[in-house]
């Protein structure tokens, strides 16, 4: 997002990210160090880069993105196309926007764990029973 902010001639008041996968919206919505380093580094990033709150949730059906995955033929790509456009939703005011979903709070694990030495009472007597 910061290529975008500082490359362009205007002014971005505000801008939203949209996934369609809401265990990504989880990780980018938690802190990145639960998660393995590969996932933790990555969400870092994006982190770093943008704020959680800005990120939004798009129906997999509204999401343009995977058009080009699902088969989306060169010549279908006209000007009108919603792979060019972005999704209808877009271009209406926001309260016709997707309804953003509340994903669930990673639940804390963390258990206090604490150990004693283990003590064996040897006695004389004992090793010779």
């Amino acid at each position: 997002m910061n290529v975008i902010k500082t490359e362009h001639t205007y002014e971005i008041s505000s801008y939203y990210l949209w996934t369609d996968n809401t265990t990504v919206l989880q990780w980018i919505r938690s802190h990145s160090d639960r998660h393995p380093t590969f996932i933790a580094n990555r969400i870092a990033e994006i982190q770093d880069n943008s704020d959680p709150s800005e990120w939004r949730h798009v129906p997999g059906r509204q999401n343009v993105a995977d058009d080009g995955s699902r088969g989306l033929q060169l010549a279908n790509l006209d000007p009108e196309c919603r792979w060019l456009n972005g999704p209808a939703f877009l271009t209406l005011p926001e309260e016709f926007w997707p309804v953003d979903i509340a994903v669930p709070q990673e639940v804390s694990l963390a258990t206090e764990v604490t150990s004693s030495p283990g003590v064996n009472d040897v006695s004389k007597d004992s090793l010779h029973e």
